[in-house]
């Protein structure tokens, strides 16, 4: 029974996690409370979805549990420092494609509409994302998957999660191509979705792609965009990522 209401509350989080950061949403707010949606929106989701978290947490902590098993020595331990490299790992990622963004501080401070509806992250292809192409969502099920003691209710906790997070990476991809169009279906076709299991796509790229950050950072340049922020044919790229075989996801 625990962790039937352990998914359940899973899929509810998920449901209005992904009901929130859906454009149609998004369109919507900034119809209902105008323009300046665009500077606090991404801060307010954040605030939303963390504060759906505790429940969660109280959950698990609170709901009847039974152990399955505990890694012993020194498996435990090597598991414990498998879940710090994933939790560095997750810090770095964000890192790399704009902490200040991410939370939606940026947005706030640089609050002018203009400014808010005009800026874009970057599409960032270097560090972790030459790998694979969604590393925060890989390392999040290295992290809960390391763990070295495992409960039923964790167990359906981190299943549940874990289905969430595959099925979280076709919406975003589809917000991207959205976002940033051509560019991102040729980073598609080098680099796997989830599983980094095919190496770098930059092995052999060529010096303008590891330049790709800060071409890719000039979010006011009109020329780097298709849709909002794409690349228009004859732009500067900010990627450009050698040809080679497409891989499946």
């Amino acid at each position: 029974m625990s962790a039937a209401i352990i998914v359940a509350y899973v899929t509810f989080y998920a449901a209005v996690h992904s009901w929130l950061a859906s454009q149609r949403v998004k369109d919507w707010a900034q119809r209902a409370f105008g323009p300046e949606t665009d500077c606090w929106y991404r801060l307010a989701f954040n605030v939303v979805v963390s504060v759906q978290l505790i429940p969660l947490l109280v959950l698990v902590v609170w709901l009847p549990d039974r152990p399955l098993y505990t890694l012993p020595p020194p498996w435990g331990r090597l598991a414990f420092l498998g879940q710090v490299a994933a939790f560095v790992g997750i810090g770095y990622g964000i890192w790399l494609t704009d902490a200040w963004h991410f939370l939606g501080l940026r947005q706030l401070i640089e609050r002018t509409t203009d400014r808010c509806r005009r800026r874009c992250p970057p599409l960032v292809i270097f560090g972790l994302y030459r790998w694979v192409r969604h590393p925060l969502y890989f390392l999040g099920l290295m992290f809960i998957w390391l763990t070295p003691q495992m409960t039923v209710n964790r167990l359906a906790l981190f299943a549940a999660l874990s289905v969430y997070l595959y099925v979280g990476t076709f919406f975003e991809e589809g917000r991207l191509v959205a976002e940033f169009g051509p560019a991102y279906r040729e980073y598609q076709r080098q680099v796997p979705r989830l599983f980094p299991y095919r190496g770098s796509a930059h092995r052999q790229a060529t010096k303008g792609a590891e330049q790709g950050k800060a071409e890719s950072t000039s979010a006011s340049n009109p020329r780097a965009r298709t849709g909002r922020c794409g690349i228009e044919p004859g732009s500067s790229r900010p990627v450009t990522l050698q040809p080679r075989p497409p891989v499946p996801d």
